[in-house]
This record gives structure tokens, sequence and C-alpha cells, in this order.
């Protein structure tokens, strides 16, 4: 969520850009998972309603998980408006993510990096931030940093619109 500062910027979900498998409340910051997860393109993800400020120096957001189904496959991160809703996120090239069901991060590809062990619970708060000024994306878990280790997620291009997603 960013500050008021008359940047703009992201306030809430898209409610017509989403994945079929999502349903989003009326306030437009609540959403379900209502797929079935048996199978890979079983995925549901909603993204932010503006781009990020890139004219700020740092821009973060946090979702507070409030039921995180059974594996715990709550994903957070940053992706151009052109990338499927339908795919993990931070899968495809330009895209980064954290996936809280066992930590493992995405970096543009459909491989990951194990970043921390961890299992998304209920009333965990995941994090996403950019450092523009230093090219560091960076992501949290109940207000704590994840190290990156050598994961490199850079900062996607501002020349492309970079929309937070979950």
């Amino acid at each position: 969520e960013s500050d008021d500062d008359g940047e703009g910027g992201p306030s809430e979900l898209e409610v017509t850009d989403r994945s079929r498998y999502v349903s989003i409340a009326a306030d437009r910051r609540t959403f379900k998972y209502v797929g079935r997860a048996n199978h890979a393109l079983d995925v549901g993800a909603a993204r932010a309603d503006a781009p990020l400020p890139a004219t700020r120096a740092v821009f973060y957001f946090e979702v507070l998980v409030v039921a995180p189904g059974d594996g715990g496959a709550v994903s957070i991160g940053l992706q151009p408006r052109r990338h499927s809703l339908e795919a993990q996120p931070g899968a495809e090239r330009g895209a980064c993510a954290l996936r809280g069901s066992d930590g493992h991060a995405f970096a543009g590809s459909e491989r990951s990096a194990e970043l921390a062990p961890m299992r998304c619970r209920a009333r965990d708060v995941l994090g996403c931030g950019v450092r523009f000024a230093r090219g560091e994306v960076f992501f949290t878990r109940n207000g704590e940093e994840i190290d990156p280790g050598n994961v490199d997620f850079g900062v996607p291009s501002v020349q492309t619109a970079i929309l937070s997603c979950v």
C-alpha cells in the first residue's frame, strides 16, 4: 500500500484484471482463492490497480494472510501488467515473487531458490518492497526482512509499468 503523497501508485486490487480463481471483495483490498489447487495451472492471482511509483526511493506493500489453505501457497511479488494471472507470480521474465508455502523465490523463471525455510500461516504478514535507488527488491515476513542469499531479483525496468501482485 502506498502513502498518500500525491505521486499516485497502487491503492487497491484491480477487479477486472484477475485470475478466474480469485474472488475480490467489495472493499477491493481483500481477496479469496476459489480454485481447487489440484494442478499446476490452478493458480489464483490478483494485482494492484496502478503501477509502482518509480519516483520514490522505496516502495513497500504488505499482505495479511487470513487463511493460507492446506499448503500455505500464498505468493507476493512484482510483475508487469502483460503477465498472466493464471501462472505462479514471479515465474515469467521481468517478475519476481516469494512463495509462502516453502520460502522459495522466483526471479523471472519457473525455477526457484529457497530463501528461507518457512510455511505461511494464518496471521502472517508477507511484504515486498523495492529500493529503486539501489536496484533491490526485498521481501519480509512478519516485519523481518528475509535475506536474499544469492538470488538477484533486480528491479524490473521502470520503463515497464510494474504492479504489485499476490
